[in-house]
């Protein structure tokens, strides 16, 4: 581990200080428990993005410019990565790989380990797997996603439907006036909802297919 330190921090130490150490804030912590202080808190917080862990990280981890100037312009997931987070849970700020057959393997072997089909709060407390929301765009749900991985599942009538909001998205369109953008529908509905239904990852495809209606 200290090698690894030393040949991706810039480690920076005079006489009167103990070698090794570095400022966050008001506290001094050396090059090895600010890592592992990293990794604990990853866990801890499970943030879905960068602004939720430096907004909710213990403060002796210094702030975001401040930290990667620290480690050498090194990038947030790379220090991670530095720290020990494992590859899996940053791959969930990534580009999911996998295509739907895999998917769908990886949830089924992971469930086979629970004993019962995953549940979302197990996809997301785990680090060997893809967060739920992950699967329930790709399959629009997670009661599709037990069905097509085999397992008996339990069907609740809900609020929406992908003929519902579609309807309700060409309505908008038109009072708009202009095609639309994510703010227009936060109101209504989660932006999460719209690609489970449409199966998608991207809005701008969904906002793309409801110009091609309009133009008919």
């Amino acid at each position: 581990m200290k090698e690894i330190i030393d040949m991706k921090l810039e480690i920076k130490s005079d006489s009167t200080k103990e070698e090794n150490t570095i400022k966050a804030g008001k506290y001094k912590i050396n090059d090895d428990e600010l890592l592992i202080l990293m990794k604990n808190e990853y866990y801890r917080i499970n943030p879905k993005d960068n602004k939720e862990f430096f907004r909710e990280r213990d403060k002796r981890i210094p702030g975001k410019l401040s930290l990667k100037k620290r480690c050498g312009g090194l990038t947030y997931n790379e220090i991670l990565e530095l720290a020990g987070v494992e590859n899996k849970k940053l791959n969930l700020r990534k580009k999911v790989k996998e295509d739907t057959e895999e998917l769908l393997k990886e949830y089924k072997e992971f469930s086979n380990k629970q004993g019962h089909p995953a549940t979302c709060k197990e996809l997301n407390s785990s680090n060997e797997i893809y967060n739920a929301s992950i699967f329930t765009i790709r399959f629009g749900g997670m009661s599709q996603l037990r069905t097509a991985a085999g397992f008996e599942t339990i069907y609740y009538k809900t609020k929406w439907s992908k003929s519902k909001i579609e309807n309700m998205l060409i309505q908008l369109r038109k009072e708009k006036g202009r095609k639309l953008v994510t703010s227009d529908i936060k109101k209504y509905i989660s932006i999460m909802t719209v690609l489970k239904y449409y199966k998608t990852t991207k809005i701008s495809e969904i906002f793309n297919e409801i110009e091609s209606k309009i133009n008919l």
